[in-house]
């Protein structure tokens, strides 16, 4: 699901996708990120977001062509918060707030999802919010 809604000067962008979590149950508490953890985490972050959006914008093109809904890619740069908590297959779960620029705005990104080793990273709920 993508959504994206323009009220005067506040835009929120939200991407939800839900992963497999049948198989991925948590063998830790979530704990602090390494600076490392949290700069490659952001890195992979980043390069799903803009890959989900150019999907969901190829979708609406598709459907309804119109260029004026499509979402612009997103660059995360400073990490508020980053957490990583073990998962039983291997990988881990994660959850960060990330400060990033998407369509030139300032936005505050809440992102959750998972780490797997045998199949990269899966977002499972992300949401992008700025204000003028």
């Amino acid at each position: 699901m993508l959504s994206s809604v323009e009220c005067g000067s506040q835009r929120q962008f939200q991407f939800q996708r839900r992963s497999d979590r049948s198989y991925v149950l948590k063998r830790s508490d979530y704990q602090p990120c390494s600076k490392d953890e949290e700069n490659e985490l952001k890195n992979m972050v980043q390069q799903q977001l803009n890959a989900d959006i150019e999907e969901e914008n190829q979708q609406m093109n598709f459907m309804i062509p119109m260029p004026e809904l499509e979402q612009k890619p997103i660059q995360l740069g400073k990490v508020k918060s980053c957490t990583k908590a073990q998962l039983q297959n291997g990988g881990y779960g994660f959850k960060m707030t990330v400060v990033g620029v998407q369509d030139g705005q300032q936005v505050d990104c809440s992102i959750e999802g998972i780490h797997d080793k045998n199949n990269g990273i899966q977002i499972d709920e992300n949401q992008c919010q700025g204000m003028d």
